[in-house]
């Protein structure tokens, strides 16, 4: 199909590396930064940076290769307007959105380790996950740890259960870098998808909690999850560009297990992109469709459900969709003298009994 894509044009015409995976493109010198490959469209995601936008937001926040941003609106425009009237801004390029040379997901060709230590003390150690939990999330296949990177894989299931896609988070810190630890989504995975569990049966499910990443689906269970029984828990890798996964998410989960949405909890990060996705969500549009009762959870302390976890304050503001305003709920910080505090406080026990001895190569 041939698409034409402003940002990718202009990435051309700047110099400025990318790759085309599926259904998206990404620079090569930030591979968060996502371009979906839509027909009309033209926008990016920049996951871990919490941004979005078109060419100008594009113009005045990329930097790399090379470019160096613009400084401000006039010269943002000033730049746009060259590009526009060069001959590469009307180029057109053939994508495949089906075939090729990207390959359907295949768990079975992942080679997993089966003592997944690794990974069980990242996710204690440096994200506060309780050992009982992670433990279990490994032993039910919500979890799996790649043998050769130990990157943890966040399993997306289908309404069959079949697995679709993954999360993938390193564990092993990467010095010298702006992202600590490796971070993507597994190539072929499902499009509008993500990593979802669920508390209670899921043929019973009547509730659904959405947040951005994997880690904080977790945490959000671990710090509120028992206070909703029959609920799926799910993340959307992202926001703001991602209420499609949203839909997709409430489908899969809930109406083709043969239940009615009772309760949507949007529990988005507390920076300006969880914003933009409530905004989107708030719009008639939006919410003609969707006349269930609809709530946006907040954390309290810190911009995340994690930083909360890390932080021991665990709290949150819940309000009706229709009633929130984003001005209502400043943004509060975690304490700096008591985040990551337990990474000091280590168990009197071996939290995991899956930790190889020394007869276990490493």
């Amino acid at each position: 199909m041939e698409v034409k894509n402003e940002i990718l044009n202009f990435m051309d015409y700047a110099g400025i590396n990318y790759k085309i995976e599926g259904h998206e493109a990404y620079t090569v010198v930030h591979d968060s930064l996502k371009i979906p490959l839509k027909p009309g469209k033209s926008y990016f995601n920049w996951y871990s940076q919490g941004k979005w936008g078109h060419l100008p937001e594009f113009v005045m926040n990329f930097e790399g290769d090379g470019f160096k941003p613009a400084p401000n609106k006039r010269e943002a425009f000033k730049l746009i307007k060259e590009f526009r009237q060069s001959k590469g801004a009307k180029r057109k390029r053939d994508i495949e959105y089906s075939g090729g040379e990207t390959k359907k997901f295949d768990f079975a060709t992942i080679n997993q380790e089966t003592a997944p230590w690794r990974s069980m003390e990242y996710l204690y150690e440096k994200r506060g996950l309780e050992p009982k939990f992670i433990k279990s999330l490994f032993e039910s296949g919500l979890l799996a740890e790649e043998k050769q990177h130990h990157n943890i894989l966040f399993l997306w299931r289908d309404a069959k259960n079949h697995k679709i896609g993954a999360d993938v988070q390193g564990t092993v810190k990467q010095e010298g870098k702006k992202r600590p630890y490796f971070k993507m989504i597994k190539p072929g995975s499902a499009r509008d998808y993500g990593f979802s569990f669920n508390y209670g049966s899921r043929l019973a499910a009547d509730k659904l909690v959405i947040t951005e990443a994997p880690i904080d689906a977790l945490s959000y269970f671990q710090s509120f999850g028992k206070e909703l029984p029959n609920t799926v828990f799910a993340s959307i890798s992202g926001s703001s560009t991602k209420i499609d996964s949203i839909d997709n998410l409430i489908d899969q989960t809930v109406i083709q297990q043969g239940n009615q949405l009772k309760e949507l909890h949007i529990a988005v990060d507390n920076d300006e992109a969880g914003q933009n996705t409530i905004k989107k969500l708030q719009e008639p549009e939006w919410r003609d469709k969707h006349p269930f009762n609809i709530i946006v959870d907040i954390p309290k302390f810190g911009k995340d459900w994690n930083e909360q976890v890390q932080d021991k304050r665990i709290d949150k503001y819940s309000i009706p969709l229709d009633d929130y305003r984003a001005s209502k709920f400043p943004m509060l910080k975690a304490s700096p003298t008591k985040k990551r505090d337990r990474q000091r406080e280590k168990s009197p026990e071996v939290p995991f009994a899956a930790r190889p001895s020394k007869a276990i190569k490493r």
